[in-house]
């Protein structure tokens, strides 16, 4: 059978031929007595009308497509396997009309597990981390400690709200660059204002330091996705589209609003609000895939040293009721993605 093969966007393929007579006739009866049990014709019981009578009734064209499309079914997976198509989703058959004893065009059309190519992923992510900004560490330091500060300060003002005064919060922000009294620390759980100020130096390095992180990792992962050459079936884009307008959802409501107030406001449907997150959607998978492959062309495996970690952020999921493999499995991925984060110069320095 002489076979068209057209690869399209969006992982699908499309294979076109001709069946032919000869490949019809051998359905025809198939096709006659199927027919027969289902039409029902006045003056017959189903499946005793004889066979002029009901061709007469439904046609023998439309019988000659029905045979038609048999013969596509019977033949499908032969077909699948000679040209190498593995469908991921249910098969879209077409078959032409023709006239009895005509060759019926066809075309099967098979939506196909996503395919990418990161491209010079190395080089695109250079690319990026020489792009960023220069960073004031020391400005960004001294910013995220007065926030600390300011944090417990309207923490003490909520367990003494009768010490409160009128204008204490807007001191509270005048006073961020004053360390925090032994008072203040006290109320926050500290010994003193020294070991609260001590602490609050260190959380807010790190603090500085995953948003310097997060920085560059956001720039190498657009940069990955503009990189990447990925066809991606529409029907995940909308599995991945649908997970997030859920995560949306859930959101809106742990704020206190009703989804379909939020949808009001914003003057939208559930359609439009897809339709807006489709686009991240196809990054989502698109960076998915794209560093998938990276780990396969590295060879990116866990050594024996992971097993410990592994371990420890599986015992930790576990305490949330995530069942033990697919603690174990989350725990190996987060492991491999920060393998691949360090391959592309985006080291954590903290562990996982």
């Amino acid at each position: 059978m002489d076979i068209k093969k057209e690869i399209k966007e969006g992982a699908e393929i499309v294979l076109s031929g001709t069946l032919t007579k000869s490949q019809i006739e051998a359905f025809w009866d198939k096709a006659f007595q199927a027919a027969q049990k289902e039409v029902s014709i006045p003056g017959f019981r189903k499946g005793h009308a004889p066979e002029e009578r009901l061709l007469q009734e439904v046609g023998e064209d439309f019988l000659w497509r029905q045979a038609a499309d048999m013969a596509l079914r019977d033949a499908i997976q032969d077909i699948l396997k000679e040209h190498e198509v593995s469908p991921i989703a249910p098969l879209s058959l077409a078959v032409e009309a023709a006239a009895r004893g005509a060759d019926v065009p066809f075309t099967i059309t098979a939506v196909t597990p996503p395919t990418c190519d990161p491209g010079d992923y190395k080089g695109a992510s250079q690319k990026a981390i020489n792009a960023l900004p220069e960073e004031d560490l020391a400005k960004e330091k001294a910013q995220a400690v007065q926030a600390f500060r300011m944090q417990v300060r309207a923490i003490a003002m909520m367990k003494n709200p009768e010490e409160v005064k009128e204008g204490d919060a807007k001191s509270n922000e005048e006073k961020a660059d004053t360390p925090l009294s032994d008072d203040e620390a006290k109320l926050a759980g500290f010994e003193n204002g020294k070991a609260i100020e001590h602490f609050i130096d260190g959380e807010a390095d790190k603090a500085v330091k995953d948003r310097a992180l997060q920085k560059k990792r956001g720039a190498i992962a657009e940069a990955l996705i503009a990189e990447a050459t990925c066809e991606i079936p529409n029907v995940l884009i909308e599995e991945e589209a649908k997970a997030l307008l859920q995560m949306f959802q859930r959101d809106v409501v742990n704020q206190g609003m009703e989804w379909n107030e939020y949808l009001k406001r914003v003057k939208k449907d559930d359609a439009a609000v897809m339709a807006d997150l489709r686009p991240q959607a196809k990054k989502r998978i698109t960076l998915d895939l794209a560093m998938g492959e990276i780990m396969r062309k590295e060879e990116l495996k866990l050594g024996e040293g992971d097993k410990a970690k592994e371990d420890e952020i599986a015992h930790a999921l576990a305490k949330q009721e995530v069942p033990h493999e697919q603690a174990h499995a989350y725990a190996r991925e987060q492991l491999l993605r920060e393998k691949i984060w360090e391959l592309l110069g985006a080291k954590s320095e903290a562990a996982i």
